[in-house]
């Protein structure tokens, strides 16, 4: 799955931007998933707990991506483990509020989580072994992200749901001035022949 990656910050003045360079684009175009992997994700809580099952996300049940891992223009830009984000897939036009869940390796933007992909690609019923869990691949298809830097302390919930972060993104999109989840992908949208 090649992912065009937006960054969304509101300014001073509450408006929403898009902040994107050329170096971004450059960049963007070069990220590519190749395969998705049922891996448990994890994510800085502090209390780690016994066999650290504090620091992990279940990716069954919550969609979550893993950030590019080093020095790059999207931490450049203040995302990190735990922020908000949007996906949307253009070929089946369906989207997910998400986490970043984890940070990965820095030659890639990174693999969702098995319900993010299920999500993106209107599949309901989980994979029960490896076989199923690789169809969940999105290989030929370039995925919207919509990452909201900063976001992994507004209105945050834990342990993290599909419903918690659902809602704290749609909390955050009405805030900045789109009234349902639709105008927001559109407003991504129409970003997308740009970062080709």
């Amino acid at each position: 799955m090649d992912h065009l990656c937006l960054i969304i910050r509101k300014t001073r003045a509450g408006r929403t931007k898009l902040l994107t360079t050329s170096a971004t684009q450059l960049w963007l175009k070069k990220v590519l998933l190749t395969r998705i992997f049922a891996l448990q994700i994890l994510v800085m809580t502090g209390n780690k707990g016994e066999c650290e099952i504090n620091d992990q996300v279940n990716p069954m049940t919550v969609p979550a991506l893993v950030l590019v891992g080093g020095q790059n223009v999207v931490k450049n830009f203040g995302a990190k483990v735990g922020d908000l984000l949007v996906a949307y897939n253009p070929k089946t036009q369906l989207f997910s509020s998400a986490i970043i869940g984890d940070t990965g390796p820095t030659d890639n933007l990174g693999e969702g989580s098995v319900l993010l992909n299920m999500e993106l690609l209107g599949i309901k019923v989980p994979p029960t072994n490896k076989a199923e869990t690789f169809k969940l691949s999105i290989e030929n298809t370039q995925v919207l992200v919509a990452l909201i830097p900063a976001s992994h302390l507004f209105r945050e919930i834990k342990p993290y749901t599909t419903e918690n972060i659902n809602q704290r993104v749609g909390d955050w999109q009405k805030e900045s001035g789109f009234a349902t989840p639709e105008k927001f992908i559109e407003f991504m949208k129409s970003f997308q022949p740009k970062l080709k």
